[in-house]
């Protein structure tokens, strides 16, 4: 996934910290879209690294892990996104 925004920038949009510890004592799910999933990715310990060979845009398959709560209505385990 990716957008024109960058996580590796200096200064780049952030959660508040302690977001995701709120999130998860809520039990509310959270789902980052482009910026957003590398932005959480990044901040949870993941690695995100740059296309090679030109363009991060188009679409993606999106594995979905079984038993995830924000995919329970998804009887696939694979999407396009």
């Amino acid at each position: 996934s990716g957008g024109p925004n960058s996580v590796h920038e200096e200064g780049s949009p952030r959660v508040p910290d302690g977001f995701f510890d709120w999130a998860v004592s809520k039990k509310i799910p959270v789902l980052g879209i482009c910026y957003g999933m590398q932005m959480i990715t990044q901040l949870l310990g993941g690695e995100v690294k740059s296309a090679t060979g030109g363009g991060e845009y188009g679409r993606m398959p999106m594995d979905i892990a079984p038993g995830s709560r924000l995919f329970s209505n998804i009887d696939k385990s694979t999407v396009n996104v």
